[in-house]
């Protein structure tokens, strides 16, 4: 017996709300557990080697990107090591250069046959040219695809350079500088950065404009397979 004063339930009150306890449980795990899937993002449309369509792509922010077929494709053609044996890959998010900070010189606002309404181009000078749009990703192969086109006054031999970071620009994740031949004056061009994650990471992008100065229409995501 308990103390004088001192409540106790019954045993057979105890079995009855187990199952409710159990339920309760339950559902909190399954609310986690969803929550913690929401927090990657998922796939959202599957781009092929040889798109022969070109569904536009809905992103978290409500906007729309028509051009994934095509950008994917392009890598195909110019890049075909980047995605070697890849049948497929998935556009998983794209980010506009106007949305990057920036340091150093430079600025925002339209240019020709950019598919932003506006782009951001910087300069030489003030360290990182463009970086940030921190996100977390799953394990995996992925490659960034950075749409640019040199300054106005391009001399056709500099370059730039395309950094995928972590932790606070403290780990290089993988980078590549586009050969001279690979870019145009008054072009936009597609270039690729392949990297692969070995555990869930939060990524960094970064753009440095060389000494000639660069613009920066888009950067796409894609996983691949």
């Amino acid at each position: 017996m308990g103390n004088p004063g001192e409540l106790t339930m019954p045993k057979h009150a105890l079995l009855a709300a187990l199952p409710v306890l159990l339920t309760l449980i339950l559902s909190v795990a399954i609310v986690v557990a969803y929550l913690e899937l929401s927090a990657d993002q998922t796939p959202l449309i599957t781009a092929s080697t040889s798109p022969s369509i070109n569904l536009p792509i809905p992103l978290a922010n409500f906007t729309t990107v028509t051009e994934a077929d095509e950008v994917f494709a392009s890598i195909s053609a110019n890049y075909p090591d980047i995605v070697a044996h890849a049948h497929k890959a998935v556009l998983v998010r794209f980010h506009t250069g106007a949305h990057m900070h920036r340091n150093g010189p430079g600025g925002k606002g339209p240019m020709p046959g950019a598919y932003s309404p506006i782009v951001q181009w910087c300069h030489p000078g003030g360290g990182i040219g463009l970086w940030g749009i921190y996100e977390n990703w799953s394990s995996g192969r992925y490659v960034a695809v950075y749409r640019l086109r040199p300054l106005d006054g391009w001399n056709g031999v500099e370059s730039c350079t395309l950094e995928i970071q972590s932790n606070a620009g403290n780990n290089l994740i993988a980078s590549y500088v586009p050969k001279p031949a690979e870019l145009k004056p008054a072009q936009w061009l597609n270039v690729p950065v392949a990297f692969t994650l070995g555990q869930r990471t939060q990524i960094e992008f970064r753009f440095w404009a060389g000494t000639n100065g660069f613009a920066v229409d888009r950067i796409y995501l894609f996983r691949l397979p």
